[in-house]
């Protein structure tokens, strides 16, 4: 027996881009997001899922989630019957066609002269319209902005690593150095020692005769090696690394409105106004 059933929107919402989902994709994880915020996230130069930060193998494109795609187009279909019916007003039983843009709220044509006169008004769909216009451009400027954040972490990673990776070869090559010097010393040494245990075995008038050449060699002096210098300066790379980054952060970051406040106060200057 077939059952009626009502989709949540928390169901069929991207955890990303917060709204309902168009064209799901689903990744390895078995997570789904919408096809544009996952190639926005893509975008910023790492291919991990957006919310356990699973790496996706390159080279494939996540396939469409038919089944959440089918259940997002029944939320459409329930929302849009339900769209069917108009709220009456509560104090004169009229339907809500208008919007006041002092009082900002939906009122019937009998609440104009009776509590909102001389007030400014709209038709409630224009309303509707741009004030969803106004919250969908500051979405998409927010969108941005972290998008724009997300690069330049993303780069800031890369530089630093770049900057970590170049030292390293140049701490390399400067340990190499010093292991020659080091080898060439042992070589010149070994040779001194040679050298003296060949005159230890000359008959003993030669060895008398040699004697002070073989002691003068036998007083070199070997220095010990100085590996100052051939280890990665960690502090550098790490220490306070990141506050010199929010620091960074703090110097391009732009100002944001704030949705939940700024939504409400501000209207396109687009709507037309009932006086």
């Amino acid at each position: 027996m077939a059952t009626n059933f009502t989709v949540s929107v928390d169901e069929v919402s991207c955890p990303v881009c917060r709204d309902v989902f168009t064209y799901p994709v689903l990744l390895p994880c078995s997570h789904s997001v919408c096809k544009d915020c996952l190639q926005q996230c893509w975008r910023a130069g790492c291919r991990k899922c957006p919310l356990c930060r699973r790496v996706c193998p390159p080279g494939t494109e996540p396939p469409v989630n038919l089944a959440l795609k089918n259940l997002c187009e029944r939320f459409h279909q329930e929302q849009e019957a339900g769209g069917d019916a108009e709220t009456l007003c509560s104090l004169h039983g009229e339907k809500l066609k208008l919007f006041c843009l002092v009082d900002k709220q939906p009122i019937c044509a009998d609440c104009v002269p009776n509590l909102h006169d001389l007030h400014k008004c709209c038709h409630l769909k224009v309303a509707v319209h741009d004030h969803k216009s106004h919250v969908r451009h500051t979405e998409t400027q927010i969108k941005e902005d972290f998008l724009e954040l997300h690069q330049f972490l993303h780069d800031e990673e890369a530089g630093r690593i770049a900057a970590l990776r170049a030292e390293g070869v140049k701490r390399s090559l400067n340990l190499n150095r010093k292991m020659d010097d080091v080898a060439q010393k042992m070589e010149a040494l070994s040779a001194t020692i040679k050298a003296i245990e060949q005159e230890m075995d000359k008959h003993d008038v030669q060895f008398l005769q040699s004697y002070n050449k073989t002691m003068k060699q036998a007083q070199c002096t070997v220095q010990t090696p100085d590996f100052s210098g051939v280890l990665i300066n960690v502090a550098k790379h790490l220490g306070n690394l990141k506050f010199q980054v929010c620091q960074k952060m703090a110097g391009m970051a732009k100002y944001i409105f704030n949705l939940k406040e700024e939504a409400l106060k501000i209207l396109p200057a687009r709507v037309k106004v009932i006086v």
